[in-house]
């Protein structure tokens, strides 16, 4: 998926994030592209864009084991697992619900109009492969 500051590309093993121009722009500082492996991963955040004029980019946040996932919103979007987008927030969500899947690993969402990082009560309810029940 070809998003605003990179692009997410989900392949047996892991998730690749390749970062272009755009994502120096909005991460502040550069950074290589990546893989992150399916056992590394511990959740994927979710955020669909804001309406309206001065509207807010959604996010896919791949939050890794040991990591402790930022507070608020610019720190999330900027953030060197994070994506952003600003449409097609369907295709966005069924793609790190297919992360997710494919990872063994929940999806946390939360709502556009909130940018506190209230979640919502809503979990695709996967569950990692190599951990018990």
């Amino acid at each position: 998926m070809s998003g605003y500051n990179g692009n997410l590309s989900l392949s047996e093993n892991g998730v690749s994030i390749e970062r272009r121009v755009r994502g120096l722009l909005v991460r502040k500082r550069w950074s290589l592209s990546r893989t992150i492996q399916c056992g590394d991963l511990r959740e994927i955040w979710f955020q669909s864009p804001s309406r309206g004029r001065s509207g807010w980019p959604g996010f896919v946040l791949l939050v890794m084991g040991g990591d402790q996932p930022p507070d608020d919103f610019l720190a999330r979007v900027r953030d060197e697992n994070s994506v952003t987008f600003l449409g097609r927030s369907d295709d966005w969500r069924s793609f790190a619900a297919a992360i997710g899947q494919r990872c063994g690993v929940p999806l946390r969402e939360f709502p556009a109009e909130d940018r506190s990082g209230r979640e919502v009560v809503r979990s695709a309810g996967y569950r990692r492969r190599d951990r018990p029940a």
